[in-house]
């Protein structure tokens, strides 16, 4: 059972990291331009990169479902711990505290900032040549 600042932490954590969602817009904004605009190699570039920022949209989705269910007891941390690895979905996962997978998830937040920064740049380094 999580007390009531875990609790709080938890919901506010899934409210948070589910902005992430407006952030998904700019990148497939990009991406749609990348496909309509840039040559064959510039193309594979931004798709390859948009897999990738992708995969941190699909990674913060889950983690905002699984904040938000915790804040809501919908089930029990350590059941959820058990089902992940008898999922295979973690390998070796130590017994992990609020605070620290809180931590996780902003980190990985944070990193799908830089990630979407970095393709825009990406993107509009690669439009520079229609720029002449």
């Amino acid at each position: 059972m999580l007390n009531l600042d875990e609790k709080s932490l938890a919901l506010t954590l899934s409210r948070f990291i589910a902005t992430h969602k407006f952030i998904f817009l700019m990148n497939f904004a990009m991406f749609f331009i990348a496909i309509l605009r840039y040559g064959m190699w510039q193309k594979v570039v931004m798709a390859a990169f948009f897999i990738y920022v992708l995969y941190l949209h699909i990674r913060l989705s889950f983690d905002a479902f699984i904040m938000e269910d915790l804040s809501q007891e919908r089930f029990e941390i350590q059941k959820f711990d058990s089902s992940l690895r008898a999922l295979r979905l973690v390998k070796n996962m130590r017994p992990a505290d609020m605070k620290s997978r809180c931590k996780g998830a902003t980190w990985l937040y944070k990193k799908l900032v830089f990630a979407s920064v970095f393709y825009l740049l990406l993107g509009l380094i690669l439009d520079m040549r229609y720029a002449y």
